[in-house]
């Protein structure tokens, strides 16, 4: 439920794998998807974003994955209480927000293909303990190794 961020650390390559094998050539392929916030700020310094969950799907927790009949991986989650319906990305280095959209800074998360059928809702938290919440109703879908991407989305801290 938590993963960390480091400048230009994360690609598409970046992610959980799983390899399926009948001779001993193995084929790897990614069990998570990427969801992708880009955020400008004037005078922002962020210290983490989380994103949670608006409905009863859950983003981190004890999984199951297996290869579906699709030939594809399947997460489900096993009943744990370690389940959790959010993932936060926490900057270990305070980041530093662009003040436009054009110099907006770029936060992938890898989430588990599967609907968030009542969307989700991002939180930034500022160097100052801050924070700015943003939400969608959207339905939200995460399929494998598949990148999305949200419009630059400014954050207005108030204290």
């Amino acid at each position: 439920s938590t993963q960390h961020y480091k400048k230009d650390s994360f690609g598409v390559g970046a992610n959980v794998m799983v390899a399926k094998t009948n001779t001993l050539d193995l084929r790897f392929m990614h069990v998570g998807g990427y969801r992708t916030i880009k955020l400008y700020g004037e005078g922002v310094s962020v210290s983490s974003v989380r994103i949670e969950s608006n409905g009863p799907e859950y983003l981190a927790g004890r999984t199951d994955v297996v290869i579906g009949s699709d030939d594809k991986p399947a997460v489900s989650f096993i009943e744990s209480s370690s389940n959790s319906k959010s993932v936060e990305l926490v900057c270990d280095t305070p980041v530093a927000l662009g003040a436009t959209a054009a110099d907006a800074v770029e936060f992938w998360f890898v989430l588990p293909p599967g609907t968030l059928t009542q969307g989700f809702t991002v939180t930034v938290t500022d160097v100052n303990g801050n924070e700015f919440t943003k939400s969608t109703s959207k339905v939200i879908k995460v399929k494998s190794g598949v990148k999305k991407s949200m419009s630059a989305l400014e954050v207005e801290i108030k204290s």
